[in-house]
């Protein structure tokens, strides 16, 4: 699953919850999560 893909969809539908979900990505990679 290409997770950016969803991010961008996500924020298409709701830019808020798009923010949260990238900055959790964005956290989770910086924590060695794959």
């Amino acid at each position: 699953m290409d997770y950016r893909r969803a991010v961008d969809l996500a924020i298409q539908r709701h830019q808020g919850f798009g923010f949260y979900l990238s900055f959790l990505i964005t956290t989770g990679s910086r924590n060695g999560w794959s």
